[in-house]
């Protein structure tokens, strides 16, 4: 049976407008998207955690079909005008270093999940990894994401800023024309 996706956001004040998530301090922390879920009728859910290091989001664009894997992230989203794909806000991200890990079609009642790895699956001996969904499509039978793992340094800082989102300008409306009789 197949199931329309439905668009849904876990933690929409962490992930949109901007992807930081306001403490009790007046301290941003950093986010990306960590986590994302495919229910049974086609929902989507994304869920965003810290990075450990480095820098995201100084510079936002909206309504992109894709995030450039070099330098942007996956950090938003909302429905095309045609229903079936998402537009996704994509934002600068720069880091000590960026390692691909893969691709993952999530289906129907399923998630794929990243966030902090374990010393043992890490790539490098010492510091602190962190897997993160750069980028999402939406296929004939779920959603494919594409995971990259941030490798940091033991003395690697985040910079924290003030970021900077561009959006598309919106149309103006258009007055309608009425006929007047003669």
């Amino acid at each position: 049976m197949r199931h329309p996706l439905t668009l849904t956001l876990y933690s929409v004040d962490s992930i949109l407008p901007h992807m930081y998530l306001e403490g009790r301090s007046s301290q941003r922390t950093i986010q990306v998207i960590s986590r994302i879920t495919v229910f049974e009728d086609g929902t989507l859910e994304a869920e965003c955690g810290p990075i450990p290091c480095g820098e995201v989001g100084r510079r936002c664009i909206a309504d992109q079909t894709s995030c450039r894997a070099d330098t942007d992230v996956f950090s938003g989203m909302r429905w095309a005008p045609n229903g079936q794909s998402v537009l996704m806000r994509c934002c600068t991200i720069k880091m000590p270093n960026k390692i691909y890990v893969g691709t993952d079609l999530v289906t129907a009642g399923s998630y794929y999940e990243g966030g902090a790895i374990a010393k043992k699956d890490m790539y490098f001996p010492k510091g602190r990894e962190y897997d993160f969904i750069a980028n999402i499509r939406t296929e004939q039978g779920g959603v494919r994401v594409w995971v990259y793992r941030i490798a940091c340094g033991e003395n690697d800082k985040r910079v924290e800023f003030e970021p900077m989102v561009v959006s598309h300008p919106e149309p103006a409306p258009q007055e309608r024309l009425q006929k007047t009789p003669r």
